[in-house]
């Protein structure tokens, strides 16, 4: 190969590697541009990794305080049960001690009428 051919080829190839150069230079900078996103998301991400984590933790108190508030409903509930039941039996056995009152009147009043009515029966 001659000089002038030697030349030629080292500046052919000069040009290829500098486009070469030029497209991985290209490459590079979509690269950062790639990365620089990925920052972002990452980024977005961590921000939406610490709201669900706060979410989480509201969820979790909101969870012990209905926990709280269905325990004490239950007791109120009882005792309120246990007060109704108790003011049901004293009304039963007010009414009962009324129906059996009402009952030995009437028996007593009646009790005249019984014979009276019988005689009459008999006479007519």
């Amino acid at each position: 190969m001659t000089n002038d051919e030697y030349r030629q080829l080292i500046e052919f190839l000069s040009g290829k590697f500098g486009e070469v150069e030029t497209g991985f230079a290209q490459v590079n900078a979509r690269f950062a541009q790639v990365d620089a996103r990925f920052a972002q998301v990452d980024a977005h991400f961590t921000q939406v990794d610490a709201r669900f984590a706060r979410i989480d933790a509201q969820f979790v108190l909101v969870h012990r305080e209905l926990a709280d508030v269905r325990q004490s409903l239950r007791a109120e509930i009882q005792q309120l049960s246990d007060t109704v039941d108790g003011k049901l039996a004293d009304f039963r056995l007010e009414v009962r001690a009324e129906f059996d009152e009402v009952k030995g009147l009437i028996r007593l009043s009646h009790g005249d009428l019984d014979p009276r009515v019988r005689r009459l029966e008999e006479r007519g």
